[in-house]
């Protein structure tokens, strides 16, 4: 029984595989849809049903499939959520744009970086403008007051020092220490 299981583990290279599958919109839905036949759902569940389950796991498939769900699974909650799920939907149309507009900027900087040394340079180089502008810049303006209160208090404590090392009666007395 125990070999069983064990040859029942995934290799890492599956694990890979399965983790890039579940990532991927366009392939998720069918590999959720064969887990959920796999570990039984198709008891309890018609083909139809297991299919709108599982195309409900990507954000365009949420869309398109919870209204028709929701209404057959809970109606009550249909009729209070209908005006909020519209206005997540509008949401979503409206970011969808952005989305790819993101996409497309990104497989850019990960072609670029493939490209090689040069590449992966090029990106870092980008990534630390990037950051400059708009981390380390802010970062830097929030922190100048509090910081610039340290230097004055350090200052303050330079000062002190400076006047006591400048007292003669106590550099006798250092003096005089073994």
């Amino acid at each position: 029984m125990a070999a069983a299981m064990l040859a029942s583990i995934p290799s890492k290279d599956e694990l890979y595989d399965y983790a890039a599958r579940a990532y991927d919109p366009e392939s998720r839905v069918p590999l959720v849809e064969a887990v959920l036949n796999k570990v039984g759902a198709d008891k309890y569940l018609d083909e139809k049903q297991v299919e709108a389950l599982a195309t409900c796991t990507t954000a365009a498939g949420l869309v398109k499939e919870a209204p028709a769900l929701l209404e057959r699974a809970a109606p009550r909650l249909y009729e209070k959520g209908s005006g909020l799920f519209e206005k997540s939907k509008e949401k979503y149309e409206e970011l969808v744009p952005v989305v790819a507009e993101y996409k497309e900027a990104v497989a850019a900087r990960v072609t670029l970086a493939r490209e090689g040394a040069d590449g992966r340079a090029a990106v870092l180089a980008e990534g630390k403008e990037l950051a400059t502008e708009r981390i380390v810049v802010p970062a830097r303006a929030a922190a100048a007051p509090y910081i610039a209160k340290i230097a004055d208090r350090k200052a303050a404590l330079v000062e002190k020092k400076e006047a006591l090392l400048a007292d003669k009666r106590l550099g006798r007395a250092l003096d005089a220490l073994p």
